[in-house]
């Protein structure tokens, strides 16, 4: 039996955000219903959280990534290009999950990194085979940025001193870096590296 437009339109007002983008996979009815829907046009800033939903992200519509302030797009198979659509349209992002993405390269963080103007936190844990510490740098010159969390990482004792050397943020523990035991990763090594100074010239 197929319910009339304003019959779903009712029944869709009732939703979460994330139960909407769900239901707009449902059939191209109900995504059309959905996209149309006034209820997609709110005017505070929302939450939404896609993890592990495959390719959901593909059934939201772009102007609905507009007043995002945090996006869980975690264990997806978003594809470069979707993100860095979503990302030039998400400008309000302040909280943006990307672990686990095994189609997401590090090119798409430097196309996607204009957008990240009030972006303070970024979880990229489990995307060491496709991002460098090259994908990590960019990030460190957002501005706003207070944390990257980069669980299953592992950098040398130089690539560190090279992200603390090149970004003021950094150095001065405005920004940290956090692997799996929880520490800033950066600041130890900058410590390390001034006990080892003092050390030497003592």
């Amino acid at each position: 039996m197929e319910f009339p437009s304003v019959v779903l339109t009712v029944i869709f007002s009732f939703l979460e955000i994330e139960d909407l983008v769900r239901a707009a996979r449902v059939c191209k009815v109900w995504w059309k219903v959905i996209t149309r829907g006034a209820y997609l046009k709110e005017a505070e800033p929302y939450e939404l959280d896609l993890s592990r939903s495959e390719d959901a992200y593909r059934f939201v519509p772009l102007k609905m990534f507009a007043l995002l302030t945090h996006l869980n797009i975690s264990s997806t198979e978003v594809s470069n290009r979707h993100f860095e659509q979503l990302s030039r349209t998400a400008e309000n992002l302040e909280f943006l999950d990307i672990s686990n993405c095994s189609s997401l390269e590090q090119s798409s963080i430097f196309q996607a990194k204009k957008a990240f103007s009030r972006l303070e936190y970024v979880d990229i844990s489990g995307n060491q085979g496709n991002f460098t510490i090259l994908a990590v740098a960019c990030l460190c010159s957002c501005e706003s940025l207070q944390m990257i969390v980069a669980h299953g990482f592992t950098f040398t004792v130089e690539e560190l001193l090279f992200l603390s050397k090149t970004f003021e943020s950094v150095s001065r523990g405005e920004l940290q870096l956090k692997l799996e035991d929880g520490d800033n990763v950066i600041s130890v090594v900058s410590t390390f590296e001034e006990e080892l100074f003092d050390e030497f010239f003592s």
